[in-house]
């Protein structure tokens, strides 16, 4: 074979080989269903609060999906308030699922008090965690993420402001 030939082969198998490729990334596994939770107030001062919102993310498929970040908005009567991106730092197992506490601040001016409804939207982005996903998800080819948004109220049980520390 010279080279014109070979390199005619290795162009065709390349090309073959591609759609093969894909249906391997690109399989029918669903992402990860994800629902918002519960919220509370953490910690309260004259400088602003500091507050939780759970997240549940529940695996549909056999195989394990890795999560990676969550990127989010919390907003409170239509104005954001915070916006964040955090590690999820935890794979599902297959059927399985998870609470995902994330925290969020907001300034004396968006302090939140106890009763009020907060909205929150984002994304979850996750990885099944075989190494063709992996690979692909660094090479910037595959990138899932599943959107969520909820709305959770929160406890009327106060917490007591603190004068802030000098």
């Amino acid at each position: 074979m010279n080279a014109r030939q070979s390199q005619r082969f290795y162009s065709c198998l390349s090309l073959a080989l591609i759609p093969s490729l894909m249906a391997i990334g690109c399989s029918s596994s669903s992402g990860p269903r994800v629902s918002v939770g519960q919220a509370r107030i953490v910690d309260s001062t004259a400088d602003g609060t500091k507050g939780t919102f759970e997240l549940f993310a529940e695996n549909p498929n056999r195989d394990p999906l890795l999560l990676r970040d969550i990127v989010f908005e919390v907003s409170v009567g239509g104005s954001k308030i915070f916006e964040g991106r955090r590690d999820a730092g935890a794979t599902l197992s297959g059927f399985g699922g998870q609470t995902l506490t994330v925290p969020f601040v907001t300034t004396a001016a968006n302090t939140l008090s106890p009763g009020a409804t907060i909205r929150v939207s984002g994304e979850l982005e996750y990885s099944k965690p075989d190494a063709l996903s992996k690979t692909l998800m660094e090479a910037g080819v595959s990138d899932p993420s599943k959107s969520f948004e909820g709305e959770a109220t929160l406890p009327s049980d106060p917490v007591t402001p603190q004068a802030p520390s000098k």
